[in-house]
């Protein structure tokens, strides 16, 4: 029987605040400092850091959880055979109750954790009460909705007209096409990553002094930002050991000032071994990868 006959459509739309803020006049500083043109570059502050984690984690388990129970159609989407769909939506619907529990208790718990942020000064003179935004705001920012929906006419989509046995040969040749894409697009992330701090590793080492030295870039820490900016979304099965990498990243190199570095031997020699240690750790991620 074709699929239009046996199954249905199955997705979920979810969606959370991303945490990330854009510091306008901290950018401004900064490009003025460098003597570069500011729409080059962008500067963000995390103010969720890790707060959100709980929720995130258990948003991505339950799609994972979902793409197991049947075939993968397009835009998210999941074929799921008849017989399975009321135990499929009945799940959902606790998952969605659990998921806003933990959501729930991230907001309440928001304004400890930022005066726990203000206390701990992580952030310095970049913390501002404003960039945590409301309870109302960010409860509107939380979405977890299923959806349900019959399979297309075989006329619109051939593949509604294809047996399961051809839609799992399907299924098997996509998976593995998946698998290839995300090896290549990790490695390339992490190639991206390790760039920059090698050009750090060189710098510090190989400082010949005077008043620019090897330090007379613009791009010389602004690289290592630009990388782990774009890690998150570069992460694409949210994999914690490319999560870890991007916040040693963030906590080590994106702090430093290359007119400190200048002026501080101990510094330079700090920074070149931050740099190598993630090199290490880039290079012994992506030998598994």
């Amino acid at each position: 029987m074709p699929l239009i006959d046996t199954h249905q459509l199955v997705w979920i739309e979810k969606s959370l605040p991303g945490g990330r803020v854009t510091k306008k006049d901290v950018n401004t500083e900064l490009a003025e400092l460098k003597k570069s043109d500011k729409r080059r570059s962008s500067f963000t502050v995390d103010v969720f850091s890790g707060y959100l984690k709980e929720t995130r984690n258990h948003q991505s388990k339950v799609v994972k959880w979902l793409d197991e129970q049947g075939l993968p159609w397009g835009l998210k989407q999941v074929l799921i055979i008849n017989n399975k769909i009321p135990d499929v939506m009945a799940k959902l619907d606790d998952e969605k109750t659990e998921n806003e529990k933990l959501y729930e208790k991230f907001l309440v718990s928001l304004p400890e954790n930022m005066m726990r942020d203000k206390a701990a000064y992580e952030l310095g003179d970049l913390f501002s009460e404003s960039d945590y935004k409301t309870y109302d705001l960010l409860k509107s920012k939380w979405k977890f909705q299923k959806h349900r929906g019959l399979v297309p006419d075989p006329d619109c989509d051939p593949r509604a007209g294809w047996s399961v046995s051809e839609a799992e040969e399907m299924k098997k040749t996509l998976k593995s096409q998946e698998d290839h894409l995300y090896k290549e697009a990790t490695r390339e992330l992490l190639k991206r990553a390790s760039e920059p701090l090698k050009n750090v590793v060189d710098k510090c080492k190989r400082y010949d002094g005077g008043k620019d030295g090897r330090f007379n870039t613009k791009s010389f820490i602004n690289n290592v930002r630009d990388v782990v900016n774009s890690m998150v979304d570069g992460n694409l099965r949210d994999d914690p050991e490319i999560e870890n990498i991007r916040k040693q990243m963030l906590s080590t190199i994106c702090p430093l000032d290359p007119k400190s570095l200048r002026e501080s031997e101990s510094m330079r020699t700090k920074a070149a071994q931050d740099a190598e240690d993630i090199l290490l750790r880039i290079g012994s991620f992506g030998s598994s990868v």
